[in-house]
Parts: structure tokens; C-alpha cells; sequence
């Protein structure tokens, strides 16, 4: 019997945490294969931005005019001042972040097109809210955790 984990509910709760829990430097990064997204919290601009990596960043993977044109109708264009890289805020007040995680997931499956049974793993990092409490309390939604790092096998379903 194969083990069934809430992907989409542990990395919402990790999302939660770095903006309910973080102190100072932190982030959460999802990567799924050598792909990657980052969302980074400015507490004092209530601001959570989402930086998506381009090709410099994701070797052997390669993201095709479509997929950059794709990145772009979902409202994540180029980042002004950086090379490759693709981002976005989320401001709206309240966050939807079922929305968000549907929007990160969206991006693996759509813009990157990773397979199944890639390694992936999203990795939190409070700052200096981090306590061990929390992060024992996403774990469990994730197939193994290693530090600040909770592991599993991408699904194109998840």
C-alpha cells in the first residue's frame, strides 16, 4: 500500500509559517528535480515575493519561449534588474494561499514540466522565529524531513 502525504496542505502550512513565524532573513523554496521557485516575507512591507529560476539557474532543464509566455499570462514576468529570473508579489490582503501553492504547483507541472517520482522537497527557513515546534509540525505532511528540509516524490497530481 503506497503511503499517502498532503503535499498541498504541507506546503501551505510551510507558506503559513513563513508568514506568521519568520524573523529577519527567511524563506521557503520549493525545488522539484533541478528546478526551482523561492518565496521570500518583508515583514515590514507585509510584501511575500515569488521568484521563479529560468534557465540559467535550472540545468539540464530548459524553459521554451511558451513556457516564458506562459510565466507571463500567470502574471510572473521578467524580474526587473536580475538575470533569469521571473517573480511576482502576492499583496492582496487576505493571501489566498490555496491559490498561491495551486500557482507554485502549477508552475512545476506547466512551466517546467517535471515528471513523477522526481525528488523534490520544499526547505523553510524562519530567520530567527525558527523553532523546532514548527517545523515538527508541517513534517508530517511530508514523506521524510531532513533539518529544514521536508522531502517526497513529485506527482503531477498532487
Amino acid at each position: 500500500m503506497k503511503e499517502m502525504y498532503d503535499i498541498r496542505e504541507g506546503i501551505k502550512q510551510s507558506l503559513n509559517a513563513l508568514l506568521t513565524e519568520a524573523k529577519g532573513a527567511s524563506y521557503c523554496m520549493i525545488v522539484v528535480d533541478s528546478a526551482w521557485i523561492n518565496f521570500r516575507y518583508k515583514k515590514s512591507k507585509n510584501n511575500l515575493h515569488l521568484q521563479v529560476a529560468g534557465n540559467q539557474y535550472i540545468t539540464p532543464l530548459k524553459l521554451k519561449g511558451s513556457d516564458i509566455k506562459l510565466l507571463e499570462e500567470m502574471g510572473i514576468p521578467p524580474e526587473p534588474m536580475s538575470i533569469e529570473i521571473y517573480a511576482r508579489n502576492f499583496d492582496d490582503q487576505p493571501r489566498n494561499l490555496d491559490q498561491i501553492v495551486n500557482t507554485s504547483i502549477e508552475i512545476f507541472n506547466k512551466i517546467y514540466h517535471v515528471s513523477n517520482d522526481c525528488n523534490a522537497y520544499v526547505e523553510l527557513d524562519l530567520g530567527k522565529g525558527e523553532t523546532e515546534e514548527i517545523l515538527n509540525e508541517i513534517a508530517p505532511f511530508f514523506k521524510s524531513r531532513n533539518g529544514k528540509k521536508f522531502q517526497w516524490n513529485w506527482n503531477t497530481n498532487t
